[in-house]
């Protein structure tokens, strides 16, 4: 492997033991194999550590990182994105896995496509979550919302074009893209619920998204809310009206990423964003009510 790594994968863990083994085997079997992996470890009480410095010792692409108290999942994210050197950047997590070659499709493409900032493809639920990600979407549907959406594919066009493209579906799978290391670096704002969105919208200001119109990715549709929006707005966000509306930090952030103009042209979905994360939470207490009252 060169000295530096054509991509950077970041991969922020805590309390992974169950999952790890599968994982970095994985990762270190893709057809691409000129990267580093940066393995951050926020204060693990399993055997997290142990299996991360087996796995360095035999393959000097891993970087493990060993922190001794939880610093918090988002500060994670950044450390890992921060220590950064590749070229190209990927966030990937425990519970997701990709097919051996979609580091390699994606770079193929980042490589002759300067416009291109960042190279997904479309995703497959995992069977273990589809069926509850199912009964949960068909009620929400019913009343015009779509809890994380998995639609993906390709922006591109004008800064304000991609932006409305954005919002139309809320492609929030994008955050796991394989980007322009420097160009994300420079981009990504991971503090606040929402942080995917942020992370796209600001980054797509480089250029393009590409989506590989195969399922490459197999990831959960719930993600880290499937603790509960109660209980991630508690964790997360500060104040009575960051409990109460969980996206106005996130809001906060898209009128600085957008402007006033583009901010108010694109109100009604910011609007619509903040009330989703709020019908969520009033999910949450009816199904607290049912757990006491069965």
């Amino acid at each position: 492997m060169n000295e530096k790594p054509k991509v950077s994968i970041g991969f922020p863990i805590y309390n992974e033991e169950k999952l790890l083994e599968d994982k970095i085997n994985a990762l270190l079997t893709q057809t691409f194999s000129d990267f580093e992996l940066i393995i951050s470890d926020n204060g693990s009480t399993d055997d997290t550590e142990t299996i991360c410095r087996e796995f360095a010792n035999k393959d000097s692409r891993i970087k493990y990182f060993r922190h001794e108290k939880n610093n918090g999942q988002y500060w994670n994210f950044q450390f890992v994105l921060d220590k950064a050197i590749g070229d190209y950047f990927l966030w990937t997590a425990a519970d997701d896995d990709f097919v051996p070659s979609f580091i390699e499709r994606c770079v193929k493409i980042l490589d002759v496509n300067e416009k291109v900032v960042g190279v997904f493809s479309k995703v497959k639920v995992k069977e273990r979550q589809n069926r509850k990600f199912s009964r949960l979407n068909e009620k929400l549907e019913k009343i015009g919302i779509s809890f994380r959406p998995m639609k993906l594919y390709s922006i591109s066009g004008t800064y304000e074009e991609k932006v409305r493209s954005y919002f139309k579906e809320m492609p929030w799978p994008l955050m796991w893209s394989v980007f322009r290391r420097k160009e994300f670096q420079k981009s990504a704002i991971v503090d606040s619920l929402g942080y995917d969105a942020l992370c796209a919208l600001n980054t797509m200001k480089f250029g393009n998204i590409h989506c590989i119109d195969e399922e490459l990715f197999f990831g959960n549709a719930t993600g880290s809310q499937s603790a509960g929006m109660i209980t991630i707005a508690r964790m997360i966000n500060k104040g009575i009206l960051g409990r109460i509306f969980p996206y106005f930090p996130l809001s906060k952030h898209l009128f600085h990423i957008l402007g006033l103009k583009l901010f108010l042209k694109n109100s009604h979905y910011v609007i619509r964003i903040n009330l989703d994360g709020s019908f969520l939470i009033f999910i949450d207490i009816l199904e607290k009510i049912r757990r006491k009252i069965s």
